[in-house]
């Protein structure tokens, strides 16, 4: 079978695609992946075969209309998911025809794509391909939605649609009652953590609790002066508090940062999944992947809740399953992430919870038994 996975041009949305990919490449499955060209990389990086989309760039598709004129931001629901699915939804429209070439060139029996990932979808429905949606972790707000079918109106009225289609499959990550639940139920499979090529396992920790602490990619990026501010006044107080922690970063941010405090450790973007699994809590701003990898690893999070995309949904998601603590946006101090760690760590009920939902991932069927019932996906 021909599988094509559509994928947005960030790691987020296509490492946790790359466990089932793999197990389908070993049931036999031919898997070609279509992204915007410069994404390209990170895809043949993980062993994948890649046709490259030309498109605009993703910040762009975010800040600006069709027309060129600048997005006000906004940092509340629902105005904040409507203006990411408008974003998504220009990311689409730029990609489509590209993704249309390539369903009538390959010819693919399925079309797998990320929640957010549009013109797979749209192609796949021209031509009556199936299409799968590949959950990454907790659903994203009807609201997101919504505002990208009216973004993509001209394009739904080209290809003959009423509407965006909907997936033959939903393939669901998370754990038995994590998630609210959908309107349709997903089929459930195992989260696999991938966090990109990864290098020889060091040991860390040396008997005292150990704290992992990342913003990601893109927070640093998009606001480097606020994230390195507050990674300096976090370093600061957790240190005094006597805590060991790691910082997950790009090396090139934190090298003016340099000596750290004693008891602090820049690991550059060492892949999470291997860091977390000697860790004893991780703090995050909010992303699916961070969030999906200490659920996977019984790892109690600290969650910062940045206004950004879905992660205040995954912080309440975190917090009212027990897993850990969620400290909004506006209510961030270096004091409060400190107290919030030891809390995590000394009582035993995150751990008890953070481990018990490891667990019901661990009972989920895996990619492999996914791939090897390819079949009922189309």
């Amino acid at each position: 079978m021909r599988i094509l996975v559509t994928t947005g041009p960030m790691v987020g949305h296509f490492y946790p695609m790359v466990p089932l990919s793999w197990a389908l490449r070993t049931q036999g499955h031919h898997v070609l992946v279509a992204t915007p060209d410069y994404f390209a990389p990170a895809v043949v990086a993980c062993g994948f075969p890649v046709v490259g989309l030309p498109s605009i760039d993703i910040a762009q598709a975010m800040s600006r209309d069709r027309q060129g004129n600048p997005v006000p931001a906004d940092y509340y629901e629902p105005a904040r998911m409507r203006r990411s699915g408008r974003g998504w939804g220009r990311l689409a429209a730029d990609g489509l025809d590209g993704v249309r070439r390539v369903i009538a060139e390959w010819q693919p029996q399925c079309v797998l794509s990320d929640p957010m990932e549009m013109a797979g979808r749209l192609a796949a429905a021209e031509r009556e391909v199936p299409w799968v949606e590949h959950g990454w972790g907790v659903r994203p707000s009807p609201y997101f939605e919504e505002a990208a079918a009216a973004e993509l109106v001209p394009e739904l009225r080209r290809l003959g649609l009423d509407r965006l289609p909907r997936p033959g499959v939903t393939l669901d990550v998370c754990p038995p009652g994590f998630d609210v639940p959908a309107a349709v139920p997903g089929r459930p499979m195992r989260y696999v953590p991938f966090s990109g090529p990864a290098e020889r396992p060091r040991r860390y920790a040396d008997g005292r609790p150990l704290i992992f602490l990342t913003f990601g990619t893109l927070l640093p990026r998009a606001n480097p002066e606020q994230a390195l501010g507050l990674l300096e006044a976090l370093m600061r107080e957790l240190t005094a508090g006597g805590l060991d922690f790691l910082v997950g970063i790009d090396p090139d941010l934190v090298a003016g940062m340099r000596p750290f405090p004693s008891g602090a450790r820049a690991v550059g973007r060492i892949p999470l999944d291997q860091a977390l699994s000697e860790c004893a809590a991780v703090v995050h701003y909010g992303n699916s992947g961070a969030m999906m990898t200490a659920l996977a690893h019984g790892v109690p999070q600290v969650v910062l809740a940045a206004p950004v995309a879905d992660a205040p949904d995954n912080a309440e998601r975190v917090a009212a399953s027990g897993a850990g603590i969620r400290i909004g946006a506006g209510e961030v101090t270096a004091a409060g992430v400190r107290e919030a760690c030891l809390r995590v760590i000394s009582e035993p009920e995150y751990r008890d919870r953070s481990r018990a939902l490891a667990a019901a991932m661990r009972g989920l069927p895996s990619p492999a038994e996914i791939a090897r019932r390819s079949a009922e996906l189309v």
